[in-house]
């Protein structure tokens, strides 16, 4: 999607590393004001209320992609040279054999 709006990768990168940076700093703030508010008013839960509006939004905005931008870009990369791998092996990054190398 970012080549496709002509964004550079290494700009892509700063930006999300830039936004993680600012929600790391104000999460811890925002979720210890939730939990004080909801428990003078008897809702000590508020912070994960909270998480599932915030949850909800976020499926509900992707809903509004077009089902053009959910196709994968024929310049995708593939992984290790197009070799596919399985399940296990994208989640753990292991792939399963045992022996001596």
């Amino acid at each position: 999607l970012a080549e496709e709006q002509n964004v550079p990768q290494g700009q892509l990168a700063a930006e999300r590393s830039t936004l993680n940076a600012v929600v790391r700093v104000l999460s811890p703030t925002l979720y210890a004001w939730l939990f004080a508010f909801g428990g003078r008013r008897g809702v000590v839960a508020a912070p994960f209320y909270f998480s599932a509006v915030v949850l909800i939004l976020a499926a509900a905005l992707s809903l509004t992609i077009p089902s053009s931008g959910w196709k994968e870009s024929a310049t995708a990369p593939t992984g290790d040279a197009g070799v596919d791998k399985t399940e296990a092996e994208e989640v753990t990054g292991r792939t399963g054999k045992v022996g001596l190398a």
